[in-house]
């Protein structure tokens, strides 16, 4: 496991590769990537328009229904999309519409991968051993959000991807060839994820401060430069949905609990600690990374650190201050982007561990690992009803429990009824662990063809977005 492999790349990074393939659902099962996928049909088509009753979508200009999200995420979606078009056409037994969806499914393993060797070769600029590399593969690439979402086709992982990928390039050198990178990187940002417009402009500021201290500023032209195909892509998706260039539209979240909710102090309070989305329960491990090697970051790469900090602070305020719900996902998905850049202390922090401080990081690791795990092998919808079911503290990890206690049973387990109760609760993929070769054994084992689980009660949309 130590070493550089193949192509440069530690072996330890393939085998976490595999490890997501593996653990991919073979389906999309959320409403976001349902409208996000449509938008990618409509756009093979040459059109921008849904079906009327098309649930998530929004009004554009002339009454048409259309997608709320960015253009960047449909578009990456296209080659998957064709992918499962040839493959039906291969095994025309098994219907259109589930190839695709199975296709699309592995669709965020490129992604987080990618965020994977970026922060390995962020590692090794910093001069971290092969040694240190392999245990931080493991550390960030099993223990933090970045496992489950590289099975979760969320937007947010291409946000996550794109801003890290775009400092890395602009720390690397003083060259306009990385700056122009940079700058493709934050384009990519901005039209796969609205999110994007409050942290993109943190990044262009702290680049242009650091080029600013470096006597640069020539860079920022090519930072600008590599941003502005992205910016009038986005702009005539505008158009063509909307009318307008500067106009854009999003469904809101109403209905949900947390969106209510005005007090900022609870808001920030639900942002850190809350079972369902709180940053600190579910980024254990990176946060302890941050504070075990924060000192010697500062010490020797002190924009790293700054950025870390900005971006870390930045994400946190900026959901405190809004009223937001993560709909159902798992843990703080849309602050999945700052895990990269809290993975850039580890480097620093004190190696080997001594003996006392091996005993904090075991319960830290293990049980970010045994979260982390859930978050893999179990679909969010159960667990978000369940988690809500129990009685705190450790929410979080009771819920998972009990989940894992009931996809591993070989008996139908009521044991809460308020979930019984519920028709989403019957359906076939929330019947056993959420791994694409799991549901194709079952799928095949009782002899059924049929397209994804439509022989199932469908998901209600308020609780796929």
């Amino acid at each position: 496991m130590l070493g550089r492999g193949p192509f440069g790349i530690p072996p330890a990074l393939w085998v976490l590769w595999v490890a997501y393939v593996l653990t991919v659902s073979g389906r999309v099962g959320n409403q976001d990537v349902e409208v996000t996928l449509a938008m990618s049909r409509a756009m093979v088509e040459g059109r921008v328009e849904f079906p009327e009753k098309m649930a998530g979508s929004v009004r554009g200009h002339d009454g048409i229904r259309t997608s709320p999200y960015g253009v960047g995420h449909s578009l990456y979606l296209v080659p998957y999309l064709e992918a499962g078009r040839v493959a039906a056409k291969v095994v025309p037994k098994l219907p259109l519409a589930m190839w695709e969806e199975f296709v699309v499914s592995f669709s965020n393993v490129p992604v987080i991968a990618g965020l994977m060797a970026y922060l390995v070769a962020a590692w090794r600029r910093m001069g971290a051993t092969e040694a240190r590399v392999a245990v931080g593969v493991g550390l960030f690439g099993l223990c933090s959000m970045v496992w489950p979402y590289s099975k979760l086709p969320f937007s947010d992982s291409l946000l996550a991807l794109a801003v890290f990928g775009a400092w890395f390039h602009w720390t690397r050198g003083s060259g306009g060839r990385d700056a122009l990178l940079g700058g493709l990187w934050l384009g990519a940002a901005l039209v796969s994820r609205r999110q994007a417009d409050s942290v993109v402009p943190v990044l262009v500021l702290l680049a242009t401060v650091d080029a600013w201290r470096r006597g640069s500023s020539w860079r920022i032209g090519w930072l600008v430069a590599g941003m502005v195909p992205a910016v009038v892509l986005r702009l005539a998706f505008n158009w063509a949905r909307f009318g307008g260039m500067f106009l854009e539209k999003h469904p809101g979240m109403a209905g949900v609990e947390e969106v209510v909710r005005s007090d900022p102090a609870v808001r920030f309070w639900e942002v850190l600690f809350s079972s369902s989305y709180g940053f600190v329960p579910y980024n254990l491990v990176p946060l302890a990374v941050l504070v075990a090697g924060f000192a010697g970051l500062w010490r020797h790469r002190r924009n790293d650190a700054v950025v870390a900090m900005a971006m870390l602070a930045g994400g946190i305020g900026f959901l405190s201050l809004m009223r937001f719900g993560s709909g159902v996902s798992f843990g703080s998905r849309y602050l999945l982007y700052t895990v990269g850049f809290l993975g850039l202390a580890w480097p620093w922090v004190p190696w080997p561990q001594p003996g006392w401080a091996r005993w904090i990081w075991a319960p830290v690791v293990a049980g970010s690992l045994w979260l982390m795990a859930g978050g893999a092998a179990l679909d969010p919808v159960p667990v978000m009803y369940r988690v809500k079911a129990v009685e705190p503290p450790l929410r979080q990890w009771k819920g998972f429990y009990g989940e894992w206690g009931r996809v591993l049973s070989l008996k139908a387990k009521a044991d809460l009824s308020v979930l019984e109760r519920n028709t989403i609760w019957q359906h076939d993929a929330f019947r056993r662990p959420d791994f694409w070769w799991c549901h194709l054994a079952a799928r095949f084992g009782r002899g059924s063809l049929a397209h994804g689980t439509g022989d199932q009660p469908p998901v209600p949309a308020e609780t796929a977005r």
